[in-house]
């Protein structure tokens, strides 16, 4: 019943401001808002989040806007937003694909933490480090903690 009903009859439900008219998008277009943004993504979680932000940008912009093309309409929105959740997950600070797990940092590196027997290289560090410290610049040290 869902499936049949026309693009023109959803914009007018979003123009009469009817809450039907987001469950109508979601029963006619929503798998393929979901796979626009899946596809962009690759996370599930976040296609589902930008499938929601989807159906939010479409009640917030209808009206002023009326689009002929509901459909082309959704999945910019969703294609749009998808590429900016793409953009805010990679970001240099949060790539996760260049993070190593913690797994992954202990296997190759585990015995460095555990290992605790060499009392006198540990002083010798402390003493380093001190010694580093006490040559910087008040302003310098300050910044170090």
């Amino acid at each position: 019943m869902n499936e049949k009903i026309s693009d023109q009859k959803i914009v007018r439900h979003y123009l009469d401001r009817l809450e039907s008219a987001i469950l109508e998008t979601k029963n006619k277009y929503g798998k393929l808002i979901n796979l626009i943004a899946y596809n962009i993504l690759c996370s599930k979680d976040d296609a589902d989040e930008c499938e929601n932000d989807t159906y939010l940008n479409v009640w917030n912009s209808i009206p002023p806007n009326e689009p002929e093309n509901l459909k082309a309409y959704c999945l910019r929105i969703s294609r749009n937003l998808a590429i900016k959740r793409y953009r805010y997950n990679s970001a240099q600070k949060r790539d996760n694909s260049k993070q190593l797990s913690l797994e992954k940092i202990m296997e190759e590196c585990g015995d460095i933490f555990l290992e605790r027997n060499n009392v006198s290289d540990e002083n010798e560090i402390k003493i380093i480090i001190n010694k580093f410290l006490m040559e910087l610049p008040l302003k310098k040290e300050r910044y170090l903690c």
